[in-house]
């Protein structure tokens, strides 16, 4: 089964390069820490598209948002980026999920925010993007708890209240259904990593 690339376009991330000229940025000088962060991001992004696990696409969107995130805060710092294709809707949408992920999150509150319907929103955000409103705040709070792993030695309960998920008991299925691991051998597998500093 081949992996289809045609949603990164939409991706939220990557619509200001949409706008960008290869000509017009020096090329980025990457130190070795975010050499190093970098290099993580892209050898997991090749390890699940050719293991292609269960929810390996959802491992594909985590570790490329990951890299989409750190390109676009080096090039904001290194010049601006110009013109971009906003999405009002969109901008609220995550900026709720920013602020919001810690605590409940219905489709209901995100469609208010997007003045939408929460089955528009839906059908929108997947068209845009590749995923759900749900799977955006799955992924928001997912990427949260990754970092409490590996760079606090916080107990999974505290873990598990911090990224909106209450108890340990909620976490957990979807942290393993995910990534295939429980949080407890992500923590002992990815203690340290660059990736996560």
């Amino acid at each position: 089964m081949a992996f289809c690339w045609s949603w990164l376009p939409r991706h939220p991330l990557f619509v200001p390069f949409l706008t960008l000229s290869c000509h017009r940025h020096e090329p980025i000088l990457l130190s070795a820490p975010e050499l190093a962060a970098w290099s993580h991001h892209m050898r997991e992004i090749a390890r699940e598209i050719a293991q292609q696990a269960q929810g390996f696409r959802y491992g594909v969107h985590a570790h490329l948002s990951l890299l989409l995130l750190a390109l676009l805060r080096r090039v904001g710092s290194a010049a601006p980026i110009g013109p971009v294709a906003e999405d009002p809707m969109l901008d609220a949408v995550f900026d709720f999920i920013e602020r919001r992920y810690r605590h409940p999150i219905g489709l209901v509150d995100l469609a208010t925010v997007a003045g939408r319907s929460g089955a528009r929103l839906t059908t929108v955000l997947r068209q845009r993007t590749g995923l759900t409103a749900q799977e955006w705040v799955t992924e928001r709070r997912m990427a949260e708890a990754r970092r409490l792993l590996v760079t606090t030695d916080l107990p999974l309960e505290d873990i598990a209240r911090q990224t909106g998920y209450g108890e340990p008991e909620s976490l957990i299925p979807g942290f393993r259904r995910l990534h295939r691991l429980t949080p407890a051998v992500w923590r002992q597998r990815h203690h340290g990593d660059p990736a996560y500093r």
